[in-house]
């Protein structure tokens, strides 16, 4: 195992560690969260779920080509593709949700319930099953499947996302300025003001979520193709860009949806605070550490 091979190990076990945390958080926060941001939260989780698989796999590849198991390596290379493109589903649907959340207003709850995003997820998942099935009877090699998920899935779904998340967030962005020019130009309360800013943060966690995507994700895909269609030798400073640079996105998804849920936020702080007064009902007595109980 060389030193890349090691350091993309690493990352990958640190991200693994952070989703499975994140996942338990976000699982928390689906039992209060408000019914405006319940099927957001239910993509938060499966995103959480989906990177943590993403995170599993990139070790396991490794270990497959360290102890030369070109089928293995096959097999997770296949299972990994078929998990990012979950990844980018869900992405998709989650942007088209906050679209639908602020185009319907307060009609969403009506027109989009959580049953309804609960059989897009089901429907994202089986797409997967199916694509990874099909794939390893179908396909023989690395190199092919590369070739296959290059021209035929990843590149098309990194264009859908750019699309639909373009039109969305030009349509969130357009009424969120209306919203605070409106409230600039009339003489309303702190009240509407603050409220405002609550109900404009999870749509901007969601266009953190798309920067991240865009940026860690997309971007390298494009690097990778224009290499790959000129048949040019990636220079190993590149190399090192496209083998790290998915894993960092990974990695800072996480503290995207952790620090900008709500109800996550909450849940830390009541923790948090729950150990400060834990740690002051700590005292002394005769040089061992005694707990006091205080009764309400």
């Amino acid at each position: 195992m060389d030193t890349q091979q090691l350091l993309v190990v690493i990352l990958s076990l640190f991200s693994t560690v952070l989703h499975s945390v994140g996942f338990v958080l976000l699982w928390r926060a689906k039992k209060v969260t408000n019914q405006y941001n319940k099927s957001q939260t239910l993509y938060l989780l499966h995103l959480s779920f989906t990177e943590t698989l993403y995170s599993i796999s990139g070790s396991l590849r490794i270990l497959a080509n360290v102890i030369n198991r070109p089928d293995a390596e096959l097999w997770v290379f296949i299972g990994s593709s078929g998990v990012f493109i979950q990844l980018t589903m869900i992405l998709i649907a989650l942007t088209f949700d906050r679209y639908l959340a602020v185009r319907y207003n307060l009609r969403y709850l009506l027109i989009w319930t959580t049953k309804k995003t609960t059989i897009v997820i089901a429907s994202i998942y089986f797409i997967n099953i199916l694509f990874t099935i099909l794939s390893i009877n179908f396909l023989h090699s690395i190199q092919q499947a590369y070739d296959v998920f290059s021209q035929f899935a990843w590149l098309p779904l990194d264009g859908v996302f750019v699309t639909v998340a373009l039109l969305a967030y030009g349509y969130i962005l357009h009424k969120i300025a209306q919203r605070k020019l409106s409230l600039n130009e009339t003489e309303s309360s702190r009240t509407s003001s603050s409220n405002h800013k609550r109900r404009r943060k999870p749509f901007l966690m969601v266009l953190a979520l798309i920067l991240s995507f865009t940026i860690f994700v997309v971007v390298p895909d494009i690097v990778a193709l224009v290499f790959n269609r000129q048949n040019k030798e990636m220079s190993q400073s590149v190399e090192l860009y496209l083998s790290f640079s998915f894993r960092a996105g990974i990695i800072v998804d996480f503290f995207i949806y952790v620090f900008g849920c709500r109800e996550v936020r909450l849940m830390l702080k009541k923790c948090l605070r729950r150990d400060r007064n834990n740690n002051r009902d700590t005292v002394f007595v005769n040089g061992y550490t005694t707990r006091t109980t205080t009764h309400k």
